[in-house]
């Protein structure tokens, strides 16, 4: 029994060894801008710890080990880089402690400074000019550059978003003159649509607008009444965008359809009655938003339009249909192509 917990202790003993022994080899020396075919040396205190040779690219990647008792809280040190013939050597030098001397045939710069080297720590030396330079890294650093940012696009784009809208004149075309009358004109609005554009500042765009029902309800001497206008609008227009790397602000505007139905359920001394009446036309729209390309193919938009809806009763009665919509949306795009 007690031989099988020695030999547990043991094997935990010598993973937990391993996987410090990693944790300690990530200190990084990354040299930068020399010649290819060059050796890298990094010494530690006047002990030369490790090396390598510097690739076509111009840099070699060199990593080292703190001593023991600077793990937890680091180390204070100096950095210095000796140019020689064909090897250049990085002297990382704890501040208590003194370089060692320049050997024949090299020239020494010390880097400015006190520098707290961490466990996680990359010296990104660059030797590019006659004096080197430290760049210090939490973490690793990457040679390549930056992805640049996806530039607002053209072609065929889809989209679809949410948001709030108001209805302009709902109650005051549904109460008239009733004093006590009111209701909810604020109501949540859905859309899609697509954009052509042909250009980064001029599109094509047509889109379909599904605002929630608007409300309304009023009491008078005898009677009450509720109503509702449920509407579907199309438009058909154009953009006009300015775009700044991956972000376009633009203006829109054109012509609209809609189709609505306004219900009102009246009751006058205890009978009800039903009146509903459908309309459609054509009105016009205009507005603008902002969006934001994550990719070349996904972004995300906001936007605010103000919609003017006017059409008379598809069966010829009278009843005409006068409102308009005041919406602000946001809502994802998906370039096709």
């Amino acid at each position: 029994m007690n031989s099988t917990r020695l030999w547990r202790t043991l094997v935990a003993t010598a993973a937990l060894h391993m996987i410090t022994a990693g944790v300690v080899a990530a200190q990084t020396v990354l040299v930068r801008h020399a010649t290819a075919g060059e050796t890298v040396e990094v010494l530690l205190n006047s002990t030369s710890i490790a090396s390598g040779e510097v690739g076509s690219d111009g840099a070699a990647r060199v990593t080292f080990a703190l001593p023991a008792d600077a793990l937890e809280s680091g180390m204070d040190a100096r950095i210095s880089v000796d140019n020689c013939a064909k090897i250049r050597r990085v002297h990382v030098v704890e501040r208590s402690r003194v370089a060692p001397p320049v050997q024949d045939g090299c020239n020494r710069h010390e880097i400015n400074g006190l520098y707290l080297i961490r466990r996680e720590s990359t010296l990104v030396v660059s030797v590019a000019g006659a004096i080197p330079t430290l760049l210090l890294v939490k973490g690793n650093f990457s040679l390549k550059p930056p992805s640049p940012a996806p530039p607002a696009p053209k072609g065929l784009v889809i989209y679809g978003g949410g948001g709030f809208a108001r209805f302009s004149d709902e109650i005051a075309n549904a109460c008239g003159t009733v004093a006590d009358c009111g209701g909810n004109d604020v109501v949540g609005i859905y859309t899609g649509g697509a954009s052509l554009w042909i250009t980064k500042w001029l599109a094509l765009d047509g889109s379909y607008l599904r605002p929630s029902k608007g409300t309304a309800d009023g009491t008078g001497l005898n009677y009450e009444f509720d109503s509702e206008v449920d509407a579907h609008v199309i438009t058909a227009g154009g953009k006009i965008g300015v775009p700044f790397s991956r972000l376009r602000i633009y203006a829109n505007g054109g012509g609209n359809f809609h189709r609505a139905t306004t219900t009102t359920v009246q009751t006058i001394s205890g009978a009800s009655q039903t009146i509903e009446v459908k309309t459609d036309g054509f009105g016009w729209q205009f507005g603008g938003g902002i969006e934001v390309w994550a990719s070349r193919s996904f972004a995300l938009y906001a936007e605010a339009n103000r919609v003017f809806l006017k059409g008379k009763p598809v069966d010829g009665t009278e009843g005409d249909f006068k409102d308009g919509l005041s919406l602000a949306v946001i809502g994802a795009r998906i370039r096709l192509f």
